[in-house]
């Protein structure tokens, strides 16, 4: 979560994420006709984040199949946050991963740099730090 969090950052009042989704707090994505009054407190918008890795990440990280550190799943879980269960799911990063080709997970997983066709270099930083938490030996982050 304190990976998550921090690729985020806080934001209390509702804003237009990258793709211009409705968003608050640490990446929270209005959904449907969700509305959330602003400001948030930060304990409130780790709340969200909590819900949020709950029931748009956790389901995600269920796919996996194959044997995954700490930082490894902290690393998956934050790509998933950010491009989506769907996304992630129909990927060819999930069938790397799965196959226990983490080099080649790496790569696919780098391709999600893109918002409405247009490259972004912050989320090719995004996915570059999520590497580097990946490849990193031990436990968590």
């Amino acid at each position: 979560m304190v990976f998550i969090a921090r690729e985020e950052g806080f934001e209390p009042e509702v804003y237009e994420d990258l793709g211009g989704l409705r968003t608050i707090g640490f990446g929270h994505l209005l959904l449907g006709g969700e509305t959330i009054k602003g400001p948030l407190t930060r304990e409130e918008g780790l709340g969200l984040l909590r819900t949020d890795i709950s029931e748009r990440v956790q389901p995600g990280l269920n796919l996996i199949t194959a044997d995954l550190n700490q930082n490894q799943v902290n690393a998956v879980g934050s790509l998933i946050f950010n491009v989506g269960i769907g996304n992630f799911g129909k990927s060819r990063s999930l069938g790397k991963l799965n196959a226990g080709d983490f080099a080649g997970f790496n790569i696919e997983a780098a391709e999600f740099r893109l918002v409405n066709g247009k490259r972004r270099p912050s989320l090719e930083a995004r996915r570059a730090r999520e590497k580097d938490l990946f490849n990193k030996k031990g436990g968590g982050e």
